[in-house]
């Protein structure tokens, strides 16, 4: 048997449903009318006992801004898994350093700038993009270790302009990185 929880922050929405999953199913029957207060029927919350997808209940809870937790009990082993976890949404990324620059001798030393994001552990479920171009040189993004490597070896002369680092979540969230290879 699989319990499944969905709450709000504040625990004012509330919803429970027991299911026949043993663990690791994503197909699986709801068995019992599910226990909802009347601030998670607002929200939508509408199963009853029926057939249903663990994928369901993870979108609900996604789009709703739900904690989704999973209560496994298959008489071997009882455990909680969080499925989904409340979204802190993002409002800020900061470029350290804010602009880069080498000389036409220099082109082929690349240069890391890191990056960090506010607040402190927002999602970005869908990463970064670089939006611009400088004729020559190319900005590369590693998202785990919060970094730009920016690469001036294919310049051919003295070149400045910006780029923008993007939230693909929040589009109007970005940071500007100016960009100089001089003579």
């Amino acid at each position: 048997m699989v319990i499944y929880t969905f709450k709000n922050e504040d625990g004012s929405a509330f919803g429970q449903i027991v299911t026949d999953n043993i663990g690791e199913q994503l197909q699986f029957m709801i068995t019992e009318t599910p226990a909802v207060n009347p601030a998670m029927v607002q929200l939508g919350f509408s199963w009853t006992v029926e057939p249903v997808n663990e994928l369901d209940f993870i979108t609900f809870a996604k789009n709703k801004s739900l904690i989704l937790t999973k209560w496994i009990q298959n008489g071997v082993e009882s455990k909680v898994v969080t499925l989904v976890e409340k979204e802190v949404p993002l409002t800020g990324i900061t470029l350290n350093p804010t602009s880069v620059t080498t000389t036409v001798a220099n082109k082929d030393t690349a240069q890391e700038v890191s990056f960090t994001l506010a607040p402190e552990g927002a999602t970005v479920p869908n990463g970064f993009e670089v939006s611009g171009t400088v004729a020559g040189v190319t900005v590369a993004i590693d998202e785990t270790n919060k970094k730009l490597t920016v690469n001036f070896s294919g310049a051919s002369g003295a070149v400045s302009g910006n780029v923008d680092l993007v939230s693909k979540d929040y589009s109007s969230v970005k940071a500007t990185l100016a960009i100089s290879v001089t003579a």
